[in-house]
């Protein structure tokens, strides 16, 4: 789409004198320029406000608060920001730690949410958002808590997601015109899935045990693997007793199952050639960052494919990016030279980078 573009005040200013005939004195100070002069400037600013309601009209340009407004037309909302929630191990482990009690990290506040087991609990972070997934180790007690030696998180369960942001929603807003949610169709688990904390990214493959029933399929809001704890919170708002009888999103008549994607393991072999002032230690952490992020970058487009190819040469692209890297060779994927090609459910894992000089 072309966007009206406002002139600026010079250009229409002259524009105008050209207009008028030379016979006439239209230097600065001159009657004519002087009268001239301020409607150029009055109608220069009535074309940038022209430019500025044209680019409002565009969710692809448009303001934050013109995108919510374009998708409230829509019944579209922004998904709001989420919470870590996190797995902790404390000692004693025969120690009950109370339900609420408060935690501290150099990155954020946490409360225990959840028993798992004993000594094992979940806790959520206090504050909405990535903050929460950038930290594992020891807490400390706000609250006193007698007879408690130690308190560490161990890993993410659920991770935190931002405000959705104005692209996603613009892209959302798009897509509404394509598809609508309607009475468990394909659309109403996607959108549902999509506001729960934590998921990525679905697929839904309908009547894959026989008539009614629906799998689906989850990536992590990392496109990466989800947690039991992830699949078992999206199957608690979808479809809780996997009966039928509608107690969860899912219509009456449905039975819902929720799993992973699958996971296709890859190992990638290579052969680099280096800078002279670079060694293979001090780049080999970037190169498998770098191959890493290409496989997430495939994983981020799985919802919308039938099948991902994983490509030899856009990871020898992504790996000669790297700085001190002169040139890749002999790169495999599973110890072969093919691309390989992921299936509908699947997606590409990297399961080991293996780097040869």
């Amino acid at each position: 789409m072309t966007n009206y573009v406002a002139e600026d005040y010079e250009t229409i200013r002259d524009r105008m004198l050209e207009n008028v005939d030379d016979s006439f004195d239209k230097r600065q100070g001159a009657i004519i320029y002087d009268a001239l002069a301020p409607t150029a400037l009055e109608i220069s600013y009535i074309q940038k406000d022209l430019e500025n309601a044209d680019l409002e009209n565009d969710v692809d340009t448009a303001s934050r608060e013109a995108v919510i407004a374009a998708c409230a037309m829509r019944s579209i909302t922004p998904d709001a920001a989420t919470a870590s929630v996190l797995e902790a191990h404390f000692t004693p482990v025969m120690l009950d730690v109370p339900i609420g009690s408060r935690f501290n990290s150099p990155v954020a506040n946490y409360y225990v949410s959840q028993k798992v087991s004993n000594g094992v609990y979940q806790v959520t972070c206090e504050t909405p958002g990535t903050v929460g997934n950038d930290y594992t180790g020891t807490i400390i007690p706000i609250d006193t808590i007698s007879g408690l030696e130690t308190a560490e998180i161990t890993n993410i369960l659920i991770y935190g997601e931002d405000e959705q942001s104005t692209e996603s929603l613009a892209e959302e807003y798009k897509n509404s015109f394509g598809s609508t949610s309607y009475g468990g169709n394909k659309a109403t688990y996607e959108e549902a899935c999509a506001e729960i904390g934590g998921v990525g990214a679905v697929k839904v493959e309908s009547v894959w045990n026989g008539d009614g029933t629906v799998k689906l399929y989850l990536l992590d809001a990392t496109y990466g693997l989800p947690t039991q704890t992830l699949i078992d919170t999206v199957q608690g708002e979808i479809d809780p007793n996997r009966d039928g009888k509608g107690d969860g999103i899912a219509p009456i008549g449905a039975v819902v199952t929720v799993v992973s994607a699958g996971e296709n393991d890859i190992v990638v072999e290579t052969t680099v050639t280096l800078d002279e002032n670079y060694t293979l230690a001090s780049v080999e952490d970037a190169i498998k960052a770098a191959v890493e992020n290409y496989f997430v970058s495939l994983r981020e487009t799985w919802q919308s494919n039938t099948s991902l190819v994983v490509r030899l040469a856009y990871i020898e692209s992504a790996i000669l990016d790297v700085t001190g890297v002169l040139d890749v060779t002999d790169t495999t994927l599973n110890g072969d030279t093919e691309n390989i090609v992921v299936s509908n459910y699947d997606v590409p894992i990297v399961s080991e980078v293996i780097i040869n000089e």
